[in-house]
């Protein structure tokens, strides 16, 4: 006969969101004082002894909303509950949620490990859960969706299309170069006017698709951007060779770049065009201190000469790859930070 092995949850069965409803009812009904058990089902509009009750009450303990288990007579808010059912302002409330969704020890060091990255599929996550966490394969599937339902609803987890995003904890933000973007907007108490803090974009194209995803993601994720046509140091080495005053302006209202170049048809001008490609980006390196990410597409020769440089080559990916490869470049070059 074989004997079956009881799994021992180290995490809340139940999400956040739908657990917020035990220390409301406190507060409501019992003026946020310690409250008979038995009552506080009634209040929910069950038993005590029911196993949903039971699972809430155990969950709300491990998102630290509530003290008592099944077992006590009383069940009492405490000020991380208190905190987001009656917050003193909107600041307060989203600080509680973070620290309740980061209370349990399972969600937490998964957060650590993933503060600033873009999430893993569902199944990395899994093999990750398995493999580094030790969580028995019945559950992991159920952690992974607790844990990314709970990190959507406190902003600890942030869409983008390219991707689920997890901010660094204590503080959901994303932060482009000094200054914030917090919930979807530019933060201006965080902003230092006196810093750049844009993206230039230059291209040799005006018109593409590709270009238009570039377009997407940055205003999904409500960064600002510039634009510019690519630089002709063939007209400059000429007789005129003044550099326009708006491509001075530009370029200095900007910390980083994406620079982004077209497959050329022609090719009998396709070496010159390469060149001042190759001298636009050494003009980006040297401003934007190597702070620029390279999109092209697919030519052999350009990828040779820019291997060294990671550049994103768009033939080699499906369209609905490109943003989340885009926005990981983004942060690699440190062009995006996700940052406490």
């Amino acid at each position: 006969m074989i004997k079956r092995t009881r799994v021992v949850r180290e995490y809340p069965i139940n999400r956040l969101q739908d657990v917020l409803i035990v220390p409301m009812s406190i507060y409501k009904n019992n003026a946020g004082l310690p409250i008979d058990r038995k009552l506080l089902a009634e209040s929910l509009g069950t038993t005590h002894k029911s196993s949903g009750f039971i699972t809430k009450i155990n969950s709300s303990f491990s998102y630290g909303l509530t003290m008592g288990g099944y077992k006590d007579e009383l069940i009492s808010l405490t000020e991380l509950g208190k905190s987001i059912v009656a917050p003193k302002n909107k600041y307060e409330y989203e600080n509680s949620l973070i620290k309740s969704a980061l209370n349990p020890q399972v969600f937490k060091k998964l957060y650590n490990v993933l503060a600033g990255k873009i999430l893993p599929s569902d199944s990395h996550m899994v093999n990750l859960l398995e493999r580094e966490f030790s969580m028995p394969s019945q559950i992991s599937r159920e952690c992974l969706e607790v844990l990314k339902s709970n990190g959507i609803f406190s902003e600890l987890i942030k869409e983008t299309s390219g991707g689920y995003v997890v901010v660094d904890r204590e503080v959901s933000s994303l932060d482009i170069n000094e200054g914030k973007i917090i919930d979807g907007r530019l933060h201006r108490d965080f902003r230092d006017d006196s810093v750049p803090n844009q993206i230039l974009l230059i291209s040799n194209a005006t018109k593409s698709d590709s270009l238009k995803l570039i377009y997407d993601l940055l205003e999904t994720i409500d960064i600002k951007y510039t634009e510019l046509s690519l630089l002709n140091f063939q007209d400059i080495a000429g007789e005129n060779n003044i550099i326009d005053k708006d491509y001075y302006l530009k370029t200095n209202q900007c910390s980083s770049a994406i620079i982004y170049f077209k497959k050329i048809e022609n090719n009998d001008c396709l070496d010159i065009l390469e060149a001042n490609l190759m001298l636009n980006l050494g003009a980006l390196f040297y401003s934007y201190d190597m702070k620029v990410v390279i999109v092209i597409e697919d030519s052999l020769k350009l990828i040779d000469l820019l291997k060294g440089f990671d550049p994103l080559v768009l033939n080699e990916s499906d369209d609905s790859d490109i943003n989340k490869l885009l926005l990981n470049k983004m942060i690699n070059k440190g062009i995006i930070k996700i940052t406490a």
